[in-house]
């Protein structure tokens, strides 16, 4: 019997596209779906198949603002937290208007870090099931930092994760569910003033094992269930310039920032062109919402726009990148050792996480780039110890089947009534 799921996946396009891959596999089983999403990732969702319930609100316009892109390229963690808490604040109202709706016809919410303030009160309210579904690590453990604070430094170190992941609850909590705005107030009028990652409701995380092991000290309803990854539609090609450009010598370097926005991306271009020429690197050169690559390029950058990370990724000798959950898990999954380049929120926490698996050096913060020190990273990455780790890594990751393990727990907790 069909089951009518509604899926919420607010932020940038690597907050969303998790969600457009789980609401994929929804489909794929014959289970009408609906997306909550803001403006710009509708027609990715709808490409993929999936209704969608849109946010009239643009992630993209607020990013790429300078005094935003300010904070998050140089600001630190609180400048640009208190950014992206203005957007969330301005998105509230809409994105409780829009889940109300999805959810009067829905059977199973599914919720991601942008309706977290929602979650209890859907369940409370409507009576339906409630899935929590996230692809940043948040309960409780000793056994790893708290994604916002993974450099945060006292003894004893289990203590440490543990006061870095109640900081990190209480920061998702600010940014996803203070404030008021009348629809989250008609929804939530008892949410809870903080949020708890160790609540009754289980928490299903679309993180590899084998990146990430499942701590020890977690509650039994935490479960690891692989990362999700989208089906490309099979309308899409790779642009031919692209594959001449991908044949015509040795495997090249992916350098892509995502959705992070620079103030500074003609130096940043700069420093990318001459590190890899230095390096006797050829590169695959995103654009992004940085606006990388503006003006003439020397003949061994390729300039692209959006191209799936599922066909370019296995392509490239190494992928630089901001960290970023989505592009870090898409990076595992291609086998290819990575160079870490965050700019802020859980991106440095990523970059750890690449480095201790073995996959990639230390981190490069985004205020440390240079063409020295880039140059000196793209040198370090080619190692074999990096290139042998990840290729076991990827080999590790093709076994697993993230959207599969979640959407059956999706599906059983319609039966038990337990979630």
């Amino acid at each position: 019997m069909p089951v009518r799921v509604a899926l919420v996946g607010i932020g940038s396009r690597g907050d969303v596209q998790p969600y457009i891959a789980l609401g994929q596999r929804f489909v794929d089983g014959g289970h009408p779906t609906t997306l909550v999403t803001t403006q710009e990732f509708a027609p990715l969702a709808r490409s993929h198949g999936i209704e969608v319930e849109e946010v009239p609100v643009s992630v993209q316009a607020f990013i790429s603002n300078p005094t935003t892109s300010r904070a998050i390229e140089g600001g630190g963690l609180i400048r640009s937290f208190l950014k992206f808490r203005e957007i969330s604040a301005s998105a509230r109202q809409a994105t409780g208007e829009a889940v109300s709706r999805v959810t009067a016809k829905a059977d199973v919410l599914v919720v991601g870090f942008g309706a977290v303030a929602l979650a209890h009160a859907v369940k409370s309210l409507t009576g339906i099931p409630v899935v929590r579904a996230y692809n940043v690590p948040i309960t409780s453990t000793s056994a790893f930092p708290g994604v916002l604070f993974p450099r945060l430094s006292m003894r004893p170190r289990s203590l440490t994760h543990r006061i870095g992941h109640w900081l990190t609850n209480q920061a998702v909590w600010m940014l996803a569910g203070s404030g008021g705005g009348s629809a989250r107030k008609r929804l939530s009028p008892f949410a809870p003033p903080l949020l708890s990652a160790a609540e009754d409701d289980p928490i299903a995380y679309g993180i590899s094992r084998h990146v990430l092991p499942r701590p020890t000290d977690w509650p039994s309803g935490a479960t690891m269930d692989g990362f999700w990854f989208a089906r490309e539609p099979e309308t899409w090609t790779p642009p031919a310039d692209l594959e001449a450009f991908i044949a015509a010598g040795n495997e090249p370097v992916y350098v892509g920032f995502g959705s992070m926005a620079s103030e500074s991306s003609q130096a940043l271009t700069r420093h990318v062109v001459e590190a890899t020429q230095a390096t006797g690197v050829r590169v695959v050169l995103h654009q992004g919402w940085a606006g990388l690559g503006n003006g003439v390029l020397p003949a061994h950058v390729h300039l692209v726009g959006s191209v799936p990370h599922s066909w370019l990724f296995p392509r490239m000798a190494a992928i630089v990148h901001h960290g970023g959950a989505c592009t870090t898990a898409s990076a595992f999954r291609a086998g290819r050792p990575q160079v870490v380049v965050p700019f802020h929120g859980d991106q440095p926490f990523w970059g750890l996480v690449a480095n201790q698996t073995g996959v990639a050096p230390r981190p490069l913060p985004r205020r440390s780039v240079t063409t020295m020190s880039l140059a000196q990273a793209l040198t370090s990455v080619s190692a074999s110890r990096h290139v042998v780790r990840a290729a076991e890594i990827g080999r590790l990751i093709a076994t697993e089947d993230g959207c599969g393990t979640t959407v059956n727990r999706v599906l059983g907790s319609i039966t038990r009534q337990t979630i």
